[in-house]
């Protein structure tokens, strides 16, 4: 998906922020990451994008606590 988006903007306007999550079987963690329009991927453990997110985010600074249940 990287190379997907880094190609793409080398040929038009084209932008595309991404929250990609998962689960990893192995050590039994869900996974969380952000990749934005360039294409730069990092682990994050909360995020939002959209016309909501930034009273989303700011909530979730706030209020998030590593160890939380549903």
């Amino acid at each position: 998906m990287r190379t997907e988006l880094a190609e793409a903007l080398r040929r038009g306007p084209y932008q595309v922020n991404c929250l990609i999550g998962g689960f990893e079987h192995k050590t039994g963690e869900a996974k969380l990451y952000w990749m934005d329009y360039f294409g730069t991927l990092q682990q994050v453990t909360k995020g939002a994008h959209g016309y909501a997110g930034y009273f989303v985010n700011s909530v979730l600074d706030n209020e998030f606590q590593k160890d939380m249940t549903l």
